[in-house]
């Protein structure tokens, strides 16, 4: 929190700014976990969206703003693939 906005440090080159909305009530707990909350549980949930989509989370590192109770399924890399593959039958050697 720098006054009544919120800016995030999330390893782009500057500080992301996200202003503040009527209605809804912001608190940051710890270093990475912030709560959205409200009277009206649509605005509080579209308001949470546009804080996500700041970062999205990364299918391969899973890195990124997420929801505490969301699953992420990471993906395996290339080199992942490429090993699964190098003992595959038909492969040239």
């Amino acid at each position: 929190m720098q006054g009544e906005d919120l800016v995030f440090k999330l390893g782009y080159s500057h500080p992301v700014v996200f202003k503040v909305q009527n209605g809804i009530k912001y608190r940051v707990e710890g270093n990475n976990k912030l709560v959205v909350a409200g009277a009206d549980r649509q605005l509080v949930g579209q308001v949470a969206h546009q804080i996500k989509l700041i970062k999205k989370p990364d299918v391969y590192k899973g890195k990124g703003i997420k929801y505490e109770d969301e699953k992420l399924r990471i993906k395996p890399g290339k080199k992942a693939k490429a090993a699964g593959t190098a003992g595959a039958p038909g492969a040239a050697a």
